[in-house]
């Protein structure tokens, strides 16, 4: 079976290929050392942009009873975080969010945009919303 990862046979043991790549992706993983977030958060939202040049991380919290609306860009070819548009919301009263990418949006017109969900703890005033950050004084990231 090339499910498992290793098989038995004739009192032996030989490897799949999906073992080799596993075995291969472990000998050769290792972490590197990145540019810091400019504002420390936990609890916040991270997603990849759709033409996978950036991450994006969204909100969380800053302290143990703070949050911040923050959204930052991680370029990832240049190593730097970006300060981008905040989330609509006040940093003192700013929902947990959890965020994907609008792939709708970017497939119709080329727009890295983002679908954002906040924990709203039932408030219906918190609905879901559409998010195109901006950094730099730029329009929007585009293809």
């Amino acid at each position: 079976n090339d499910d498992t990862l290793a098989e038995t046979s004739s009192n032996s043991v030989t490897q799949s290929p999906q073992s080799s790549l596993y075995q291969n992706l472990i000998d050769h993983a290792h972490w590197e050392e990145c540019a810091p977030l400019l504002i420390p958060r936990r609890l916040h939202s991270v997603t990849a942009s759709a033409d996978a040049l950036s991450i994006y991380v969204f909100g969380g919290y800053i302290d143990e009873r703070r949050t911040t609306s923050s959204v930052e860009r991680y370029d990832i070819a240049a190593d730097a975080w970006m300060e981008c548009d905040k989330l609509p919301y006040g940093d003192d009263n700013c929902p947990l969010v959890q965020t994907v990418v609008d792939w709708k949006m970017w497939q119709s017109v080329g727009v890295i945009s983002f679908l954002v969900f906040p924990y709203s703890g039932g408030n219906p005033e918190d609905s879901s919303l559409g998010f195109c950050p901006t950094s730099n004084g730029d329009d929007g990231a585009k293809r």
